[in-house]
C-alpha cells in the first residue's frame, strides 16, 4: 500500500505535512481535503438516513440493490482519496549537494538534451532540488518539490497528483462521479415513489396536482431538492475531470504538458498509446516511494557514482582524443571514428555498450526500459551524424529551431539514474 513505512523526514524538504508517527503525508494546503472531505460526508448522511430507508421499505427490491451499489461506491470513494491525499506522488529526493558539472562552472546551461526513442526533448536542472530532472519531472511551487511524471497539483485534495498517484486519483474521479449519477436517481425516484403514495393514500386517489403538493410539504422533499443540485454540480466538475483525463492517458500526455504543449514541437516521443497507455497508467505496479525509510538506496548511490566515474571519464577521453588529433596521431582519429560509429549504432538502437576504447569520444547509454531509450548527448557534434539513419531528420519541422538552442559542449549523462529503468530516478 502507499502508506506503507516510514517517510525520511530528516531528509525533507518540501512544504508537506507528516501524520501518524510520519507515515501518513498531506499536502500543505490540506485544508482543501477537509472541505472536500466534508461535501462528501454531509450528502452521504442525509442520503443514506432519509432516501434509502425510504426506498429500501418502499421499492423493492430496488432500494436495497441501490444502497448496495450505493455503499460499495462510498467506500471506494472514501480509499481512493485517502490513498491520493495522504500518500507520496512520487516526490524525487534533494541531493545533498550540487553536481559536479555545476560546482565547476556555474554558467554552466540548466537545460540538457535527452533522446527518447530518438527523439530529442529537453530536460531541465532543478535549483531548488538541486537534481537534473528525469523526463515528464516538474518541480511543484505549491508543495516545493520535484514530482515524477507530474500531472498537476489538486487543492481539492491538497497534494500532487504525479506517476505514484495517478491511479488513486482518477479511481476517486470516477467513483464520485458514479456516485452522484446514482445519488440524483435514488433522489428522484424517491420523489416519485412518494407521490404516488400521496396520491394513492385515499379513495378515491387525488389529483397528481395535489399529491404533488403533499410531497413538496413534506420534510424529507427538502432533503431530497437540495440533494439534486449539489450532486448535479458536482457530477459536472467529477464528470469533466473523468473524460478530460480518459482523453489524457489515451494520448499518453499530462495535464502540465497538455496546458503547456509540451509535444507541440517535437510530437509525444512516448510510444503507448490508447488502451496500451491507459494499461500502464492504471494495471501496472506503482513504483516504490523514493523517499521513504523502505526504499534501498545502494543501488541508487551506486549508480550515481558510476555515472559521475562516466563524466569525469568522458571530459578526459574528449581532451585526449583532441590532442591525438591534434598531434596528428592517427591512432587517436581511428578511435575516435570507432566511437562515432557506436554513437550511430546506440542512436539507432543496435547496441547499447560504449566502445571499449578509453582514449576517445562517445554517447552513454542511459537506462532503457522496454519501450523506450535515453541517452545524453553533446551537441556540438554533428546533426545529422546523431539522428541516426534519416540524415534529413534534423532539418525536418519536427525539430524546428532545435539546432539553434544553446546546449552543453561537454558529454555528460544524465545525472540521477538508479540504473534499473527511467522510473528509478535518485
Amino acid at each position: 500500500m502507499g502508506t506503507r513505512g516510514r517517510y525520511r523526514v530528516s531528509r525533507f524538504y518540501g512544504r508537506n505535512k507528516f501524520l501518524c508517527g510520519e507515515r501518513l503525508m498531506v499536502g500543505p494546503d490540506w485544508k482543501g481535503t477537509l472541505v472536500t472531505a466534508v461535501c462528501i460526508i454531509v450528502p452521504a448522511v442525509l442520503y443514506f438516513t432519509i432516501t434509502l430507508p425510504y426506498l429500501i421499505s418502499r421499492w423493492v427490491p430496488g432500494g436495497t440493490i441501490l444502497a448496495s451499489i450505493s455503499a460499495v461506491l462510498l467506500v471506494l470513494v472514501a480509499i481512493s482519496m485517502y490513498l491520493t491525499a495522504t500518500g507520496d506522488p512520487g516526490i524525487l529526493p534533494r541531493s545533498p549537494e550540487v553536481p559536479d558539472e555545476i560546482l565547476r562552472n556555474p554558467a554552466h546551461p540548466r537545460e540538457r538534451i535527452v533522446y527518447v526513442d530518438q527523439t530529442p526533448i529537453t530536460t531541465k536542472y532543478c535549483e531548488t532540488c538541486r537534481i537534473w530532472r528525469p523526463p515528464r519531472a516538474s518541480h511543484c511551487a505549491t508543495c516545493n518539490n520535484c514530482v515524477d511524471r507530474f500531472d498537476h497539483h489538486c487543492p481539492y485534495l491538497g497534494t500532487c497528483i504525479g506517476r505514484r498517484s495517478y491511479r488513486s486519483f482518477y479511481l476517486f474521479v470516477v467513483t464520485a462521479a458514479l456516485s452522484c449519477v446514482l445519488v440524483i436517481t435514488a433522489c428522484i425516484i424517491h420523489l416519485v415513489t412518494k407521490t404516488v403514495d400521496f396520491r394513492n393514500a385515499t379513495s378515491p386517489p387525488t389529483s397528481v396536482t395535489s399529491a404533488l403538493k403533499s410531497t413538496l410539504t413534506d420534510g424529507g422533499t427538502a432533503v431530497q431538492l437540495a440533494i439534486i443540485p449539489f450532486c448535479f454540480l458536482a457530477f459536472l466538475f467529477t464528470g469533466g475531470l473523468t473524460v478530460f483525463h480518459l482523453w489524457l492517458m489515451w494520448r499518453n500526455v499530462t495535464t502540465a504538458e497538455s496546458f503547456k504543449r509540451t509535444w507541440a514541437a517535437t510530437g509525444n516521443p512516448f510510444p503507448d498509446r490508447g488502451l496500451r497507455s491507459i494499461w500502464g497508467l492504471l494495471c501496472t505496479s506503482k513504483p516504490p516511494s523514493k523517499i521513504k525509510e523502505t526504499y534501498d538506496e545502494t543501488a541508487a548511490l551506486a549508480a550515481r557514482d558510476a555515472a559521475d566515474a562516466v563524466t569525469a571519464a568522458t571530459a578526459a577521453s574528449v581532451a585526449a582524443a583532441a590532442a591525438a588529433v591534434a598531434a596528428g596521431d592517427l591512432r587517436g582519429e581511428e578511435e575516435s571514428l570507432a566511437a562515432r560509429e557506436h554513437r550511430k549504432l546506440a542512436l539507432n538502437g543496435n547496441s547499447m555498450h560504449p566502445p571499449v576504447s578509453t582514449g576517445s569520444d562517445y554517447v552513454s547509454s542511459l537506462p532503457s526500459s522496454a519501450s523506450h531509450s535515453l541517452y545524453a548527448v553533446d551537441k556540438d557534434e554533428d546533426e545529422d551524424e546523431l539522428m541516426g539513419r534519416n540524415r534529413n531528420l534534423a532539418r525536418s519541422p519536427r525539430h524546428r529551431g532545435y539546432n539553434t538552442r544553446p546546449q552543453p559542449r561537454v558529454m555528460l549523462p544524465l545525472r540521477g539514474y538508479g540504473g534499473a529503468g527511467p522510473n528509478d530516478i535518485v
